[in-house]
Formats: structure tokens, sequence, C-alpha cells
């Protein structure tokens, strides 16, 4: 079975559909579907490979679409996984998983239970939010989440936003 290497970069690497163990006329119809539901850019990744993008993806220029709160319960759903597999500890600093360097050490400290429970403590902007989720000035999810201002102690407040998911995406 294919396996791509994880970038953080715009252009992932692809591999087919029956490279990476998915049934392609399965796959099609699946795509065909959503792309029926009025979804406009469709993309399956398997094994951190692209192997699949939707019929009407063009019709965005393929530029992806932020799923805002339907992506935090599709995460904290991962991290579950994650958490029950022993790949991740709730209570494990962020920084323990981000590479060297990225991030200063009060937001490194941040835990993984923190970015679930949305008490992080960051600075919530939903302009910012907003405007980086469809022109990203850092392609890096993470490097957006880490310049974000901690205005609270985390753990203490509970502030709905949408950099607390990403940066537990990326983790």
């Amino acid at each position: 079975v294919t396996r791509c290497d994880v970038s953080s970069g715009r252009q992932p690497q692809t591999a087919t559909p029956a490279a990476v163990g998915f049934d392609p006329a399965a796959l099609h119809a699946a795509l065909d579907f959503a792309a029926s539901r009025n979804r406009v850019n469709v993309q399956v990744f398997r094994n951190n490979c692209l192997v699949a993008s939707g019929p009407t993806n063009g019709a965005s220029n393929n530029v992806a679409w932020n799923l805002w709160s339907v992506t935090k319960s599709v995460v904290s759903m991962l991290t579950g996984i994650a958490y029950d597999e022993g790949k991740i500890g709730l209570d494990d600093p962020v920084g323990q998983y981000l590479p060297a360097g990225l991030g200063d050490d009060a937001h490194r400290a941040i835990t993984v239970r923190e970015l679930l429970t949305e008490t992080a403590g960051l600075l919530k902007s939903i302009g910012a939010e907003g405007l980086t989720g469809t022109v990203p000035v850092d392609p890096n999810i993470a490097a957006q989440a880490m310049g974000v201002p901690i205005v609270t102690p985390p753990g203490s407040t509970f502030s709905y936003s949408q950099r607390t998911v990403d940066l537990l995406a990326y983790v």
C-alpha cells in the first residue's frame, strides 16, 4: 500500500485510489454523489496521499473551502481515536507534537485537552480567522495558531475559536 510523506506545503503528493487500497469505481461514485450535494470542492486523502478530487473542483479553481465547525467534530473524533490507540495524551503539551522552533514556550505548553475544550486562551478574532481561512497568510495552520496572542490563562476560559481546532488538526 502506497504511503506519502507528510508535508506542510500546498501541493500534496498523489497516488491512485487503487494504490492506497480504495476501489476506484466506488470512490468515483462517492465523489459524484458529494458533487451532487452542492459540494464545490472535495478532495480525498489516504495515507497522506491525495487520491481523488471531485468533478466540480474546477468551479472553485481547486481552492479549498473551510468547513469551520464541522471540522471540530471530525478532529475531536480523530483525536479520540489517537488517544484510544495511545498515540496522543490529553494532558500532553502540544509542543510535544510540533516541530522544534514553532511557537514560544507559552503556546507550546497549551495541552491537547485545552484545544479540545477550546480553553487554550487564544484571542478570538472572527475577522482574522475568517480571512486566514480563505486567504492564508501562512499556509501552515499551526504557525497561524501559534501567532495568536494568549489572552487568558490556558484551561481557564471557554472561547469558541477556529484556531484551536486548526492547531489540534495539525497535532
